[in-house]
């Protein structure tokens, strides 16, 4: 793993800490890792955050999750290297909570409340979680599970947010102050660089989905090549409206913006016209205008969507161009290759170390030094890598998640007139695949996409549902009895471009 030195690498107003900034990099020289939630003490009074409640600096974050991790570690007795699963919506919350299990050495795990509740109860016994954060919000959903499971639920409180505020409307303005002694908080620098820190589940490309274990090591490692390659500094605004329970928005947009000392303008959800208005700083200070935006295709195609009916008048057209051309320094598409249609309107390799509980697959799925076998299919030429995407046609690539086929297959035979379903991922501009499920019924019995939802909805998430359906006689099987995909695309082909609804 690369090492990261700290350096001064862009100008900012206030001067780094020269004696924190040796101190860092001796202990990188050392092999040790700065957690993100350290790095927060080179920029204390910048703005680190602002959400639909308020703005946070550094400071105030650190000084809440330091707070949070008291409570954190009197229930874990302070034990370490425990997992601990959290739920919170996509403001300060996330981050407080998430430095504050860090803060005291334990295994962070986003959840999302997107999925349903037995996909969480089966990420809360695989992971072994031995505590479950989430804000108010999430009680309800999350305390039958917790007591189901027999796992400790505990509820963060608004009065940390709070704490955090740099400024809360209606209130008064509150700069937190940074004691002397903040550097102690955690584990020495040394400690984080040998153990874990994250743990995300990956979308279940086979069966169920699996335990992705993220070391502090690695983090940081990944984080020096996103600050080299996209040259991430102090200067810059981020705006982050993807779900923080996938590496994209969690590691990317979030963890490496604010490992810079950035500042991030976080929406809780993708809403098109209040993301136009961020990226054209619409009623904002110039310090807090957008400079970097994530999405993933579907968002951009959205986007560019609505440009054609929110900005007809060619005056306003130019402005636009002009704005986005002079403020915005970086625009990525992540999770997937962005058309090329869509790519002229608008003019990931990750590395983990083991799988979590599954020995076996960890012997046959990394090589003896330790490198994960991806099962990518990849080009190179004139000195360039071109990752071209899984070799397996079992996985959709939509509107930015990664679904198995299977587990819709699965989901859609639980429909008790469904007799044989090919789940096949159909390439759109908007989606960049659109779940298509193609069926064979009982008695051909004429099921509608809603009676599919319905029953499927139960089982999976709603990004994971069929957009289309199409019913069919019989479906095309190979020697061994399976259902051969490839014959299906070439069988339907017609009809899975115009008919399927």
């Amino acid at each position: 793993m690369a090492n990261y030195k700290y350096a001064s690498t862009a100008p900012v107003k206030e001067e780094l800490n020269s004696e924190l900034l040796t101190s860092f990099n001796q202990d990188i020289k050392a092999g040790g890792v700065v957690p993100v939630f350290r790095r927060a003490l080179l920029f204390p009074s910048r703005v680190a955050l602002q959400d639909d409640i308020g703005i946070y600096t550094y400071a105030g974050l650190h000084q809440a999750a330091s707070s949070l991790s008291d409570e954190i570690a009197a229930q874990l007795l302070g034990e370490t290297q425990r997992t601990i699963a959290y739920m919170c919506s996509n403001n300060a919350s996330h981050v407080i909570t998430q430095w504050a299990i860090w803060m005291t050495g334990n295994i962070a795990i986003p959840l999302s409340s997107l999925h349903p509740p037995d996909m969480i109860k089966y990420f809360l016994t695989d992971s072994t979680a031995s505590l479950v954060i989430c804000t108010q919000e999430y009680e309800k959903l999350l305390r039958p599970i917790t007591l189901e499971v027999s796992t400790p639920l505990l509820i963060a409180g608004r009065e940390k947010e709070v704490t955090a505020q740099l400024y809360q409307p209606n209130t008064t303005f509150m700069k937190p102050k940074m004691d002397d002694n903040l550097n102690d908080i955690g584990k020495s620098n040394i400690w984080y660089g040998e153990n874990d820190a994250m743990l995300i589940y990956t979308s279940g490309t086979t069966s169920k989905p699996k335990g992705v274990v993220w070391t502090h090591n690695m983090l940081s490692t990944q984080i020096a090549a996103l600050h080299s390659a996209w040259q991430y500094s102090a200067n810059d605004v981020v705006l982050h409206t993807l779900p923080l329970h996938h590496i994209h928005g969690q590691l990317n947009s979030l963890n490496a913006s604010l490992a810079a000392g950035a500042r991030i303008r976080m929406l809780s959800s993708f809403v098109s016209h209040a993301v136009w208005s961020r990226l054209l700083g619409m009623g904002e200070r110039e310090e807090a205008k957008v400079s970097v935006f994530h999405g993933v295709p579907a968002m951009y195609s959205r986007l560019a969507s609505d440009y054609d009916t929110m900005f007809a008048d060619n005056k306003m057209a130019d402005y636009v161009r002009s704005t986005l051309a002079s403020k915005m320094r970086l625009m990525c598409a992540g999770s997937a290759p962005l058309p090329d249609t869509l790519f002229r309107k608008w003019e990931e390799l990750i590395i983990f170390r083991y799988w979590n509980r599954l020995p076996l697959l960890n012997a046959s799925d990394f090589t003896n030094d330790g490198w994960f076998r991806t099962g990518d299919t990849a080009s190179y030429s004139a000195g360039r890598f071109r990752i071209l995407g899984r070799t397996s046609v079992d996985i959709i690539k939509t509107s930015g998640y990664k679904v198995s086929a299977l587990q819709v297959e699965s989901a859609v035979l639980e429909h008790p007139d469904v007799v044989d379903v090919a789940v096949l991922g159909v390439q759109d501009d908007t989606y960049g695949e659109i779940i298509t499920a193609v069926v064979v019924t009982k008695d051909e019995a004429k099921l509608t996409l809603k009676d599919i939802k319905d029953v499927a909805g139960k089982k999976l998430p709603p990004y994971s549902l069929p957009r289309k359906l199409l019913l069919v006689e019989q479906m095309p099987r190979n020697v061994m009895g399976k259902l051969d995909k490839k014959e299906i695309r070439k069988v339907f082909a017609d009809k899975l471009k115009s008919d399927a609804k």
